[in-house]
């Protein structure tokens, strides 16, 4: 199903469902062994060919027109990365931390930093016994605390292009020895695993792009789609750990870095939460038209009104049409309508009543049909050449070519074709036409075949 709906989910969800299942298999059996992995490939065969199978005629189907890659275009520093993930990752990369670092912050370093200050002859002795005295949680490796330290650094110094990628690669470091540190501890261990997902997700556009891509737009947009996931949902795993480990840990001389941490994870928390009651009204204010509050996402078309070509165009009639269309209409039948440039009030009747259109909005069309391009051109000429022709034979050839039922007219279209060719429509009526709906500004004919 995820790869009907999104492709870009399918190999997401599966090397997540494949590694849960290879974990618990290795949880159940104790030990590590071959049963495991051929248990876990069996699953995993069963789950693509269960997937594959399912949806059989859209897989025989399908086409792909770039399937390449190539080097990114452009990467990413630090601080935006972190304006969109900062949230999730304040709370898993230090839990992440806290997994590396002793029981009790304040003994390591405190201890370490009396030695060092009195009698900096003993610190390796100090180090030695300290790691004796703590057999169950070795001190943690000097690289770990660098990887802190880099993560930290460019939390800070965040313009350059390229210190995302620097970041992302002391992150991954991170997660993974908080990982194997942790491995026998599911509540740990699973948060630590999805967060190194979401990060190997998001580090993918900052080495390359996918063939054909507008720069890296749509890379960027699938990978970090299903990283917000990840992060999302390992956070929400997290959070109830790390903040008793951050109270309980980071005493003694790191108070304040105590306190400082939960203030800004609450406020990371909070802070996004408010956006949807804060940017509700900027939103509405963006609206072509105030409402009431209403669930219907139709009504501002009541009363707003656009300006298009030079002329005012009251979309209350093309609500009416549409309405009526809803009501009526029975089946599928495809509707000519006016096809202009990206975002505007084109290809608004199969929008909204979900009808079939000659051609909808033609740059995603060839965006996601590149082969087709002389195809989607074609459609978007022969739209054009349909409201223009004052020939009625041209007309019928036309109709008969996409198998057009239904042919609208309203104010969009009187604004973007020539007079002549809208009049030939009501001269057609009673020979080739029919209407079937009108208001003051819209017409709907009925093809005679």
């Amino acid at each position: 199903m995820h790869r009907v709906v999104n492709p870009w989910d399918f190999p997401t969800y599966l090397v997540v469902t494949v590694l849960a299942t290879f974990y618990s298999f290795w949880r159940g059996a104790a030990r590590l062994n071959m049963a495991v992995f051929w248990t876990t490939a069996a699953v995993a065969a069963a789950l693509v060919g269960a997937s594959y199978a399912a949806f059989l005629p859209f897989h025989q189907n399908f086409g792909v027109f770039f399937g390449g890659i190539v080097e990114t275009p452009q990467t990413t520093a630090v601080g935006a990365y972190l304006a969109m993930f900062g949230g999730p990752l304040l709370i898993l990369i230090p839990f992440a931390a806290l997994q590396l670092a002793p029981q009790r912050l304040r003994d390591w370093y405190t201890g370490g930093l009396k030695v060092i200050v009195s009698r900096p002859s003993r610190l390796v002795r100090f180090v030695s016994l300290a790691r004796l005295l703590s057999r169950k949680r070795s001190a943690p490796p000097l690289w770990a605390f660098a990887a802190v330290a880099v993560v930290i650094f460019f939390a800070l110094a965040g313009d350059e292009p390229w210190s995302a990628r620097v970041f992302q690669i002391a992150a991954i470091g991170l997660s993974i020895a908080a990982a194997i540190r942790v491995r026998d501890r599911p509540l740990k261990f699973i948060p630590l695993g999805l967060l190194l997902g979401g990060l190997l997700l998001t580090a993918v556009p900052e080495w390359v792009a996918l063939e054909g891509d507008i720069g890296r737009l749509n890379t960027v947009f699938k990978t970090y789609f299903q990283a917000w996931f990840l992060f999302g949902l390992a956070a929400a795993i997290t959070l109830p750990q790390v903040l008793p480990q951050i109270w309980r840990r980071m005493d003694g001389w790191l108070e304040p870095a105590k306190y400082g941490l939960m203030i800004a994870i609450i406020v990371a928390i909070i802070g996004p939460a408010l956006y949807p009651f804060a940017s509700t009204q900027a939103k509405l204010r963006l609206r072509l038209h105030e409402t009431e509050r209403t669930l219907d996402g139709l009504a501002y078309m009541d009363g707003a009104v656009i300006h298009d070509q030079g002329q005012e165009i009251e979309l209350k009639y093309d609500k009416q049409a549409t309405d009526w269309l809803l009501e009526n209409i029975q089946g599928r039948p495809v509707v000519l309508e006016a096809t202009v440039d990206i975002y505007r009030w084109g290809s608004r009747v199969s929008i909204i009543t979900g009808l079939p259109t000659v051609l909808g909005w033609d740059w995603h069309e060839k965006q996601q049909r590149w082969a087709y391009v002389h195809q989607v051109d074609r459609r978007r000429r022969d739209v054009e050449a349909a409201y223009r022709t004052t020939d009625g034979e041209e007309l019928a050839t036309i109709l008969k070519r996409y198998d057009v039922e239904l042919i609208y007219v309203g104010a969009l279209e009187r604004a973007y074709y020539p007079p002549e060719g809208i009049a030939k429509f009501d001269r057609l009526v009673g020979d080739r036409l029919v209407v079937i709906y009108q208001n003051p500004e819209t017409k709907i004919y009925h093809v005679v075949r």
